[in-house]
């Protein structure tokens, strides 16, 4: 969800909302870190409002992974995992 401010149009945020409370956010050299995620095969979905992930790569823990589109499938052995993402283009 897009939050903006009434009176100041640089200051603006975003909301998400889970029914698992699993989420992480990258700084800007698309590095993330997954704390507590829970062990096993889950979902992950990669999505920013300006940003387009089709040609994106993953990596976690230093291995590639498989993706379709925003969403990819992750098998965690930890609970801590290492995220990386690059190849992400500014939609125009």
């Amino acid at each position: 969800m897009h939050i903006k401010c009434n009176i100041h149009d640089d200051e603006r945020g975003y909301l998400a909302v889970t029914d698992h409370g699993n989420i992480a956010v990258t700084d800007e050299g698309g590095y993330a870190r997954l704390l507590h995620w829970p062990i096993g095969r889950q979902r992950l979905v990669i999505q920013h409002p300006d940003y387009d992930f089709h040609d994106a790569e993953v990596w976690a823990d230093g291995e590639k992974l498989e993706k379709k589109g925003a969403a990819l499938f992750l098998d965690i052995r930890d609970a801590d995992i290492d995220l990386r993402i690059t190849g992400v283009k500014r939609n125009e």
